[in-house]
């Protein structure tokens, strides 16, 4: 798991490490996030439970850390560049397929196993951060709140919905033909929508 942060104390990222591989070797058909135990988790990392706790608080946020690490380390690949207007030619979303699909090992226990929301929620971050940068990018003004919050919400649902998908399909489509569909479906709209507010 070398998301992790490399500042972080080494016993801290060797501990936070060890219960997320915990986690998801746990996850399965006949373990689902809701029947996981602080204990079981703690125990299957070498840990206890007070320590699982003190590093991350609950099982909920030990999720939404492996969520908003990934997000954070495919959004570290998006150039300034490829966030210049038209979004249609789809660079970036090829990007951000291309590494969700080198880290279907975690992808796919989080969304088949793990409520929606521990998903959505880090990508609202990550994606608002991409907006704000694309923004920027392209000299626009700032969109008003309640656009910005619905362009998030529309555009995270979406990636989490096409990617349950993905893994129910078994990943038999390259993330070049998931890049494709989402430009036609989304691109456009979003497009017109950044540029009203030049």
């Amino acid at each position: 798991m070398n998301e992790l942060k490399q500042d972080l104390d080494p016993r801290i990222a060797r501990t936070k490490s060890a219960v997320q591989l915990a986690v998801l070797k746990l996850l399965s058909k006949e373990h689902p996030f809701s029947a996981l135990t602080i204990s079981e988790v703690a125990l299957a990392a070498g840990i206890t439970r007070k320590t699982l706790y003190a590093r991350f608080g609950s099982l909920e946020q030990v999720i939404e850390e492996m969520a908003l690490n990934m997000f954070e380390e495919t959004a570290e690949n998006i150039t300034d560049e490829m966030l210049m207007l038209p979004l249609t030619d789809g660079v970036s979303t090829t990007v951000v397929f291309r590494a969700y699909e080198e880290h279907k090992e975690i992808l796919t226990p989080l969304l088949k196993f793990c409520p929606g929301f521990l998903f959505v929620e880090p990508c609202k971050k990550v994606t608002g951060a991409l907006l704000d940068r694309t923004i920027s990018v392209n000299q626009f003004n700032a969109p008003p709140a309640f656009e910005r919050q619905y362009l998030i919400a529309i555009l995270c649902s979406t990636l989490h919905a096409t990617l349950s998908v993905w893994i129910e399909r078994g990943f038999t489509d390259s993330p070049d033909q998931l890049s494709d569909f989402m430009v036609k479906l989304l691109g456009p709209g979003v497009d017109a929508m950044l540029k009203s507010l030049a």
